[in-house]
């Protein structure tokens, strides 16, 4: 049975009396390990970086296999290297060296091996254990090892159904690794960024630490970008906001009246529940200024532009600008208005000294009691007043889209209109606001792209999450989006050249376990013709 076990994991029947001998295998890999890695350490001082040394890994690794196999002739260097005292070293080692390459991070230039390892550092980069696949004694030891498979292969024993099993087995696990290095020494992963209709060429990577452009052998656009949600769950919820932390006290659905019942103990009333919402017609805005600041107990009207005298001796302010639906754009980095609709309004301010000179500049938000800012007073002044934003939709302003719920809040005739994410202040530190269970959940963001040579319409396709457009020996995976801008769409761009190797060493690997474990004695219908043959001549023997 343990024969059978160490036959099963592609090693052709070790005994008891082999493994003493096991430590000149561990002996010589390392060896090989420690000389492949000085020699690269020493490649870099003389051809002026780690660039050019890796052009010397693959063939470094060809000349070990090839003066391996001629050291095999020898029958002394034979009887090791076409051994199991060899061969399972060979595979703890690389298996060893890929671990460490799945465990470590892979492809950090030095600065960021000391950042994220610390006195660990010195020790990954010295042995090249952040870049294992890229490295000459990685190298090294796949030549020695693929070496010794060949010797194996090449000795004069007979075939059988097991000891093929078992070469098989070495040869998928050489050739998975093989492919593996392969991806990492030619390969490519980078990223692309296209906005709705542009044209791209190439596609970016970091290699040691700089970025680089490299070209993708066709041109790539990206003709349109969707994003596909889940229907959401829309229930009312009343916050108690501290700070910076927000704890929810009640969450209803609008549209189950027991539900709804609840909100009474907050002083409101639902009235009527819209689930598709308003028309732009039936949406007027309430009548009053557009921007005002709550001071303490007082309101002040603002307009963008104007200097003002705070209330309760809080000093002077300054409105700067406005936005109805703040967001920072991405490429300018540049504050804007993302929608017409009034879904995050926000003021620029200036604090002011009593000469004029600005003190401090900050943005007010309507929407988030948590963002209020306090005017420092002056030395010996009076104490911090607390600022809020309250912002009043113009007329003819575009509604909210999804749901409106009508509500009567405590102590107020006139019903009071809600949509989605637009908080209702209730007092104190409680907060309204009528938002999706789970906050919005994106389902899926889709691609559609076209592949362009020389001009000419070659291909259309969508690109999504797990399902890549695969052309010109690249892989273009869906890797991410910009929810403030929808006709932005983010992409990883692959070349992995191993990849069939490493698909070939798993299915060689898997039919040499098969041979060695269930046929370890031949396939069966071959079994049942020797033993007819036998019958055959036995009996023949006996006339």
């Amino acid at each position: 049975m343990a024969d059978e076990a160490s036959a099963a994991a592609g090693i052709e029947g070790s005994g008891n009396a082999e493994r003493p001998g096991l430590a000149r295998g561990f002996v010589l890999l390392a060896a090989g390990f420690l000389a492949g890695t000085l020699l690269q350490h020493l490649l870099e001082l003389l051809l002026g970086g780690p660039a050019a040394a890796r052009a010397w890994v693959v063939p470094g690794g060809l000349l070990c296999f090839v003066l391996a196999v001629a050291a095999g002739l020898h029958p002394r260097a034979h009887g090791l290297l076409a051994s199991n005292r060899f061969s399972v070293p060979v595979l703890l080692w690389l298996t060893a060296l890929a671990a460490l390459g799945t465990v470590i991070l892979q492809g950090l230039d030095p600065a960021q091996v000391h950042e994220v390892y610390g006195w660990a550092a010195r020790l990954i980069l010295g042995l090249y254990l952040h870049e294992v696949f890229q490295s000459l004694g990685f190298a090294v030891v796949l030549g020695l090892g693929a070496a010794g498979l060949a010797l194996t292969i090449a000795r004069r024993k007979p075939l059988t159904w097991r000891r093929a099993g078992a070469v098989l087995a070495h040869l998928g696990i050489l050739l998975i690794l093989a492919g593996a290095a392969a991806g990492a020494l030619w390969g490519a992963k980078g990223r692309l960024n296209l906005r709705e209709g542009q044209v791209a060429e190439h596609f970016t990577v970091q290699r040691d630490g700089r970025a680089q452009r490299l070209p993708l052998g066709f041109q790539l656009r990206l003709d349109d970008f969707r994003l596909l949600e889940y229907d959401p769950q829309w229930r009312l919820m009343v916050f108690a906001v501290h700070g910076e932390r927000e704890e929810r006290l009640l969450s209803v659905d609008p549209a189950d009246p027991r539900e709804a019942a609840a909100l009474r103990e907050y002083g409101l009333e639902l009235l009527r529940h819209l689930p598709e919402g308003l028309p732009a017609a039936a949406a007027p805005a309430p009548a009053g200024p557009a921007h005002v600041l709550v001071v303490g107990a007082a309101r002040l009207p603002v307009e963008p532009g104007q200097t003002y005298e705070l209330p309760e001796g809080a000093g002077r302010l300054q409105v700067l600008r406005a936005f109805h639906d703040f967001v920072i754009d991405a490429a300018t980095r540049q504050p804007q208005n993302r929608s017409p609709r009034p879904d995050n309004p926000a003021l620029e301010v200036a604090l002011l000294d009593a000469q004029g000179r600005e003190q401090k500049r900050t943005w007010l938000f309507a929407k988030f009691p948590a963002f209020q800012h306090q005017a420092e007073a002056g030395a010996g002044g009076p104490a911090p007043v607390s600022i809020q934003y309250v912002f009043t939709p113009p007329a003819g302003a575009a509604p909210a889209e999804g749901p409106v719920v009508e509500l009567r809040l405590g102590g107020l005739r006139e019903p009071t209109r809600l949509g989605p994410r637009q908080p209702i202040r209730l007092g104190g530190d409680r907060v309204l606001v009528l938002a999706p269970r789970g906050g919005d959940m994106v389902r899926d963001y889709l691609s559609d792209v076209s592949v362009l040579e020389g001009g000419q319409l070659r291909l259309q396709q969508t690109v999504e999450v797990n399902h890549p457009l695969e052309h010109g020996g690249l892989a273009i995976y869906q890797s991410d989006y910009r929810p403030e801008d929808l006709a932005f769409s983010g992409f990883q761009v692959v070349r992995d050249p191993g990849l069939p190797a490493v698909y070939l060493g798993f299915g060689l690997n898997l039919v040499g376990v098969l041979l060695v474990v269930f046929f370890p004695r031949g396939l069966p219908w071959r079994r049942r013709a020797a033993a007819g043959e036998s019958a055959t001549g036995a009996a023949g023997g006996a006339a």
